[in-house]
């Protein structure tokens, strides 16, 4: 893998400030909100479609292309993701000598995606610090059963209990923890399922 300065291969570069430089299928860079990026959430085309392979429109498809968290200690909270993730189809896909990894559903399904890491992003001011304000996560799982799985998987990495798995609502079955840093991490099968 290459580190934060380094250009790697397709899909593969990352720098601090959690930006990801992707190749569209015309051949050209698209950075995230970087220089010369469109810094949108989805696609890139100047008609709404994506330039991405398994990108929907704008209109129809995924609401982000990928989010970050900066954690106090890599290794405890990539144990802890790895586990409570797994039963919601994802997992690592990439490790950066620069302290950060990117969990998504795989290699070639690798947006969206979620940077977790430990390098300090380049848009933090002095006083800003992981773990100083907790945010809450929420994945969506597939059935009833991985929303119990994640949260078991949860308590068993590390991870303390704040919402054993349970309807939320007439069409929301949900479980909720908290991960080493104190963030608040949701699994939730919305609408009918098994």
């Amino acid at each position: 893998m290459q580190g934060a300065a380094g250009g790697g291969p397709q899909g593969e570069e990352v720098d601090v400030g959690l930006q990801r430089q992707h190749r569209t299928q015309g051949g050209g860079d698209r950075g995230e909100g970087g220089e010369g990026g469109d810094g949108a959430a989805v696609g890139g085309g100047h008609d709404g479609e994506s330039t991405r392979p398994g990108y929907e429109t704008r209109s129809g498809g995924v609401m982000l292309d990928h989010f970050g968290l900066n954690v106090r200690d890599l290794d405890r909270s990539v144990r802890f993701y790895e586990a409570c993730l797994l039963p919601l189809g994802l997992r690592v896909i990439e490790r950066h000598d620069y302290g950060a990894v990117i969990i998504a559903r795989s290699e070639a399904e690798s947006v969206p995606f979620f940077w977790l890491g430990t390098a300090r992003p380049s848009f933090w001011a002095a006083e800003h610090t992981a773990g100083r304000s907790p945010m809450h996560l929420c994945f969506t799982a597939p059935s009833r059963a991985a929303v119990d799985a994640f949260h078991a998987a949860a308590l068993a990495t590390g991870g303390t209990d704040n919402g054993a798995p349970g309807e939320r609502s007439a069409d929301d079955y949900g479980a909720y923890v908290l991960d080493p840093d104190g963030n608040n991490v949701e699994a939730s099968l919305r609408g009918t399922g098994p």
